[in-house]
């Protein structure tokens, strides 16, 4: 795969780290950017599109990114979810290109994982999923056990219009945390070939490691499988992100407990 990338700061560099750690990584170039990166005959500026796989982008500025693949009809990949969504789409789908937005911890990994879990019941019937973001902890709320070395954490519920939907009666809960690391607990109780059990998916690392991760896998997933033109989440196609995040070295825990079948009545 070959990867155009705009570099804005130390999210992306990390993305293009971990990118260069993949076995079919045919090279990286470095699109109007001039980042401080290790020396790697993969890696280099480039002056043209023509050629790449998919233009990736930390930049939360996206409008100009937009422009660059649409022009060069490649898909894009952000990190950036706090878009014009209806206005992006339709260019989107005009010009016949894909992209990926949301590439991060929190609407992305979060979103991919989510969709894995729900992935593993016949029905969902209840959850919850909670991540951390940097902030002033609450002092109530809802709590939380984040693995550690995150720890129990103070939660608050969000409806965040950047938060893709999940599944019914799924509560969404921030949780502020000072310090570099993050955390991921997913929660969803439901129905399985044998019974109801609720499972419990829980990370934890560093916070500009899993967002840097979160970018690489969107850009690896985009680059190996595609996706239609139009606007897309990492759920959308879960399944080719974790398979990168987790060749990346992502790292996930999955507890099940099982229950009484009288517990759905």
């Amino acid at each position: 795969m070959r990867i155009a990338f705009h570099v804005k700061g130390e999210v992306g560099s990390r993305a293009v780290r971990a990118l260069l750690g993949e076995p079919d990584l045919a090279g990286i170039g470095i699109w109007k950017s001039n980042p401080r990166l290790p020396h790697d005959r993969r890696l280099g500026p480039i002056d043209d599109l023509l050629g790449y796989d998919v233009l990736v982008t930390d930049d939360a500025s996206v409008k100009p990114m937009l422009i660059d693949a649409i022009d060069a009809r490649i898909p894009l990949v952000v990190s950036a979810d706090d878009l014009d969504n209806s206005a992006i789409a339709e260019e989107l789908i005009q010009a016949q290109v894909p992209a990926l937005i949301g590439a991060n911890l929190r609407s992305g990994l979060v979103h991919a994982l989510l969709a894995e879990l729900r992935g593993s019941f016949d029905e969902v019937l209840e959850g919850s999923v909670a991540w951390t973001e940097p902030g002033r902890p609450f002092r109530l709320g809802q709590g939380v056990e984040f693995p550690g070395p995150v720890g129990p954490l103070w939660a608050k519920e969000t409806d965040k219009e950047w938060f893709p939907p999940g599944p019914v009666k799924t509560r969404r809960l921030r949780a502020p945390v000072e310090g570099p690391w993050a955390g991921i607990v997913i929660t969803l109780s439901g129905l399985v070939s044998d019974g109801i059990v609720s499972r419990t998916l829980g990370v934890s690392d560093d916070r500009e490691y899993l967002s840097a991760l979160s970018l690489a896998a969107g850009a690896a997933a985009m680059a190996r499988n595609g996706l239609p033109a139009g606007l897309w989440w990492a759920g959308n196609f879960a399944e080719p992100f974790l398979e990168a995040a987790t060749s990346m070295g992502l790292a996930t825990a999955v507890f099940e407990k099982r229950h009484d079948r009288t517990a759905a009545r």
